[in-house]
């Protein structure tokens, strides 16, 4: 009206008002159902998310450190698991958070040091190699981690030899996992396999998880 009034004749005015009104009231009116049924979705949805996501009320969240015997080769993992983490511990919705170094010595993924450079190993073990940083660091990508070394551990051998990363992490996590729920008659029993990692330009070493099994992990 403000700008067409005077310009075109008020009959055309009126009615080119009344037809685009028209047109606008059977649009929503059309579409407003659709609105509203997406809307019921949408709160459905975030209802199903905040259930899924929320703990049970009166749980906490708890980390329990346990301390055991040293693990050594020949040892049966899930025996040993079982043995050390007490019956009040053992619950639904509990994650069993496991150090590699113990699932590649029950693997015996052990290389003894006679007859391999470490710098050879290092090679054969990485999906990519790097190359060598400051102090003779090897920067490798293994398992899809950059991690130096190709996650051989040589510290934590009882013998002396090289300690290599699991060939298959989520399939030692996926028996592991297995194993625990028929032995504790669990339904819902996480299980994350561990290790430390180092970061470029910074002192110490972050926990990080290899692989994991019985829970949806956050991947992005």
């Amino acid at each position: 009206g403000i700008f067409l009034y005077g310009v075109i004749p008020f009959p055309a005015l009126l009615s080119a008002a009344l037809a685009a009104y028209t047109v606008k009231v059977a649009v929503g009116t059309l579409d407003t159902p659709f609105v509203y049924l997406g809307r019921l979705g949408v709160r459905a949805l975030d209802r199903r998310l905040s259930s899924i996501s929320a703990a049970p009320e009166g749980e906490e969240f708890r980390v329990r450190p346990l301390r055991t015997e040293i693990f050594r080769s020949g040892m049966d993992l899930v025996e040993f698991i079982d043995r050390w983490i007490p019956m009040e511990d053992r619950r639904e919705r509990m994650v069993v958070a496991i150090t590699s170094k113990i699932v590649s010595i029950a693997e015996g993924a052990i290389v003894p040091r006679e007859g391999i450079e470490k710098r050879e190993l290092i090679r054969r073990e990485s999906e990519v190699f790097l190359g060598e940083t400051l102090f003779g660091v090897a920067l490798t990508v293994k398992h899809g981690l950059l991690i130096p070394s190709a996650g051989i551990d040589e510290s934590n051998s009882s013998d002396g030899g090289y300690i290599l990363f699991p060939a298959d992490p989520y399939a030692s996590a996926k028996r592991i996992h297995s194993a625990l729920r028929a032995k504790w008659g669990l339904e819902r029993l996480g299980v994350v396999i561990t290790d430390s990692h180092t970061q470029p330009l910074r002192k110490g070493v972050t926990g990080i998880a290899l692989s994991h099994w019985g829970f949806r992990a956050t991947h992005n």
